[in-house]
């Protein structure tokens, strides 16, 4: 999680322009305590007026992958602004299952609706929805066919092979101290041909301590891993304003 809460709605919370809590170095926290941490954040993020606004265009059919939707950021990040790409990666997750890692407060996937089946892991999910339908009046989490609230470290056996789309990972293996063990469940649950979409901070300074983790000051070594666990790296970005050393690919399981 960056300093708010990171994963998939940080830049929309920059162009919200909400304001949340600073967050004081600790220093190395527990996993429970780290994700005490992210729930504060989450919290504070959905309270904001915009959140609202801005899920509320996952009601809208204009904003279905099926009608032509394609977000711009997502588009940027992981198909290097190549609409032509995105358009062959949705023809490829049609009609097959897809699973979001960490979405946090809703998923991207909620728009995939050309997919025949969307999952998400998410440790807070229960917390998250609960306090959405408290004080939203719905659980934002649309059109997800399920949803484990486990930590994305512990394994899931009903998974494996089980998910022949593609597996959505952004901004959440440094929240565990676990996280190798992240990415090899995520290898399990893919079939040969899933794209894995990847992107995490690999280092942070000392005032992102708290409820993370730091992964390696070795991108290289980093991608050697995935290559490791069976991955072919189709295309690897970093992002652009970044004062942390990051990384983000999109590959193929092989």
């Amino acid at each position: 999680m960056r300093n708010l809460i990171g994963r998939q709605f940080l830049k929309a919370a920059h162009r919200l322009g909400v304001e949340l809590p600073q967050q004081s170095p600790k220093g190395r926290l527990l996993w429970n305590d780290a994700q005490k941490f992210e729930l504060k954040h989450a919290l504070a993020f959905m309270d904001h007026p915009g959140f609202k606004e801005w899920v509320s265009r996952f009601d809208d059919p204009q904003f279905l992958v099926s009608n032509g939707f394609r977000d711009k950021y997502f588009v940027a990040e992981f198909f290097g602004g190549d609409d032509t790409l995105a358009a062959e990666f949705f023809d490829h997750v049609t009609g097959k299952t897809v699973l979001d890692v960490g979405p946090c407060v809703f998923s991207p996937t909620s728009v995939w609706d050309v997919a025949a089946k969307r999952i998400i892991i998410e440790p807070l999910y229960d917390e998250v929805s609960r306090w959405q339908i408290d004080n939203r009046g719905r659980n934002l989490f649309v059109n997800i066919d399920e949803a484990y609230s486990s930590p994305a470290e512990k394994f899931i056996p009903e998974l494996v092979a089980g998910v022949n789309g593609a597996v959505l990972v952004r901004n959440c293996i440094d929240h565990s101290p676990q996280w190798p063990f992240i990415l090899s469940n995520i290898a399990k649950y893919m079939t040969p041909g899933a794209v894995l979409l990847l992107w995490n901070d690999l280092l942070h300074p000392p005032e992102y301590l708290d409820g993370h983790y730091d992964i390696t000051d070795d991108p290289i070594a980093f991608r050697r891993l995935l290559e490791t666990m069976g991955f072919k790296i189709e295309y690897e970005f970093v992002q652009p304003n970044s004062t942390m050393l990051d990384y983000g690919c999109r590959a193929v399981l092989m």
